[in-house]
């Protein structure tokens, strides 16, 4: 009989960048087909996107490749970090890390390596109206003011783009021990109108729905995380001309430092600015 054809060879690497790269020891698994969700649910998406996840004893790691019409341009509305999801094309990965259907953090990057994180709450359903919650758009169970430091970088290539993410697993909190997570990955996709989804969730919930999250396995269970002390530096500045006396002007601009000692929750420690 003739010799069996040779495997196949491995797929290329994700990884564009060494400071973001999976680190080649450690193994990944992809994660399957994505669902849509919007126009129409619970078909499969038109476009495809592959994701892989991996770990170490310190590191999340987070690699997607997703299919592109190069042909058209990103609508890009917002390049601010923590943007808005209906601004812009974006990936974004939701861990529900006790298992609770309540709580979980958000992850997510746009195709320009634009940053977003988010605690959501509730369960990722409720109220839309401009009261709690500390989201924006009026959406009270996504709080995006929550910051936290994790790794990431995004490319465009030619029919797909890329992206990655380094979560330091000090940055969130969990059960230690635990060998699984709620997981939800979802694609918003502004060139053909599309919102996917991992796990198919129905157009008359929330996409951050946390009772419709398929399940992450780890090989082995989790150590217990040290705590994270984060400090993240800003800078703003405002100005004002007046234009009857053009000889009047002002302007301000103010630097700072918020520090963050995450315990079981964020304790956040604003320093006093200086301005110059």
């Amino acid at each position: 009989p003739p010799p069996p054809p040779p495997p196949p060879p491995p797929p290329p690497p994700f990884f564009f960048h060494p400071h973001h790269a999976i680190p080649d020891s450690v193994a990944s698994r992809g994660l399957g087909d994505v669902y849509k969700r919007q126009p129409r649910d619970s078909i499969s998406a038109i476009l495809d996107s592959e994701f892989r996840i991996a770990y170490d004893d310190k590191y999340l790691y987070l690699a997607a490749k997703m299919e592109d019409i190069p042909e058209k341009k990103f609508i890009v509305g917002d390049l601010k970090r923590d943007f808005w999801g209906g601004s812009t094309d974006y990936i974004a990965f939701t861990f529900d890390t006790f298992k609770d259907q309540s709580n979980a953090y958000n992850f997510g990057i746009s195709p320009y390596g634009i940053q977003r994180e988010a605690l959501i709450s509730d369960g990722g359903e409720g109220s839309y109206s401009h009261s709690g919650g500390g989201g924006r758009g009026g959406i009270s169970w996504f709080n995006i003011n929550w910051n936290t430091k994790w790794y990431s970088g995004a490319k465009v290539h030619d029919g797909y783009w890329i992206c990655e993410f380094k979560i330091p697993f000090n940055s969130i909190r969990y059960k230690p021990g635990s060998k699984t997570w709620n997981l939800q990955v979802y694609r918003g996709n502004s060139k053909v109108m599309e919102r996917s989804v991992w796990t198919s969730i129905p157009s008359g919930f929330s996409p951050a729905n946390l009772s419709m999250t398929g399940t992450l396995e780890f090989e082995f269970p989790l150590e217990k995380s040290s705590r994270s002390l984060v400090m993240i530096p800003y800078i703003s500045s405002s100005g004002i001309s007046n234009k009857i006396e053009p000889t009047s002007k002002e302007f301000d601009l103010d630097l700072g430092l918020d520090m963050k000692l995450a315990l079981s929750s964020s304790i956040n420690l604003d320093l006093e600015s200086s301005e110059a």
